[in-house]
């Protein structure tokens, strides 16, 4: 093989995410015999008759999903946390490190052994898309798919990180959840917060949920939604200990907030600390998913009844 033809093979499997099928190397001027060679020196992989890749060790987890889609013989799609990888999205929830893709139908296709492959019996055109040349679910529907696998404050997070970003719509998400929810642990959170009433419906659980555990930590005077004594400038606090000079601000979703929310809350939490109030602030994470650690930096900071 010649220096021309070995570039010209690497353009093509770079433009082909490295795969490439047997037809599309002919077509490009490899013979069978070259791309034979390729393969038995390890150069190609042929992980099924008529499709060639890259060695999987050169590969990306685009480019391996790229592959599968291709292995997939029916319409194979990114999905999870590939497709939200593919979409651009910075935080992912876990160290996914398997390439997954989705799949209608009762059945799954025979993949590399590396590949994840999910099935659906729901998977509408309205939930796909097609992302650098790959055929992948919408961020709307792979955030509605990991709901069932996600705790609770990683949910959340998820969510607030794709409408912070502006990477998935609101309104789409309600929709596609209600139309999903039936039989989707989790779905349902998803719709709780992202909904038209969502902001006030997660502000009433969180602190439903936080109160009772500050209480247990020795906050037993503690109050919602008070404004300080000694910080009148402050405003109306989230938590507030006169007791013990304590005030608790519960963080919520940043996709919630308006524009002026960051510069208000610093100039509420200089007001209490000129106070002399000891400021703790924690997140829905910490309420539901770390409690015990909310419980100790409370009492570290609680004052002895006098």
């Amino acid at each position: 093989m010649t220096p021309a033809q070995r570039e010209r093979l690497h353009h093509l499997l770079l433009h082909n995410h490295q795969a490439l099928t047997v037809e599309e190397a002919q077509r490009a001027g490899f013979s069978p015999e070259q791309l034979r060679r390729l393969v038995d020196r390890r150069e190609l992989r042929r992980p099924r008759r008529g499709l060639l890749t890259s060695p999987s060790s050169a590969r990306t987890v685009q480019e391996q999903v790229a592959a599968a889609i291709r292995l997939a013989e029916r319409p194979a799609f990114a999905a999870r946390h590939s497709a939200l990888l593919l979409h651009g999205l910075r935080w992912l929830p876990g160290n996914p490190r398997r390439p997954e893709v989705v799949v209608a139908g009762p059945s799954r296709p025979e993949l590399e052994t590396n590949v994840i492959v999910h099935r659906t019996r729901q998977l509408e055109d309205l939930d796909l898309v097609t992302v650098q040349g790959i055929p992948t679910t919408t961020v709307e529907r792979a955030v509605i798919d990991l709901a069932s696998g996600s705790t609770t404050g990683t949910l959340l997070r998820l969510v607030d990180e794709v409408l912070y970003s502006g990477l998935a719509d609101r309104d789409t998400l309600v929709l596609r959840s209600e139309a999903l929810q039936r039989g989707r642990r989790g779905v349902r959170t998803i719709l709780r917060v992202a909904s038209a009433r969502g902001p006030q419906r997660f502000r009433s659980d969180l602190e439903r949920t936080a109160l009772p555990l500050l209480r247990r930590a020795g906050l037993h005077d503690v109050e919602p939604n008070v404004v300080p004594l000694h910080a009148p400038s402050a405003g109306e606090m989230d938590a507030v200990s006169e007791h013990h000079r304590v005030i608790v601000e519960l963080d919520g979703l940043r996709f919630h907030a308006d524009g002026r929310a960051r510069q208000r809350d610093n100039v509420k939490g200089n007001a209490v600390v000129l106070g002399r109030y000891t400021l703790l602030r924690f997140t829905y994470a910490d309420v539901h998913d770390r409690p015990g650690d909310v419980e100790v930096q409370v009492r570290a900071v609680v004052r002895p009844r006098a």
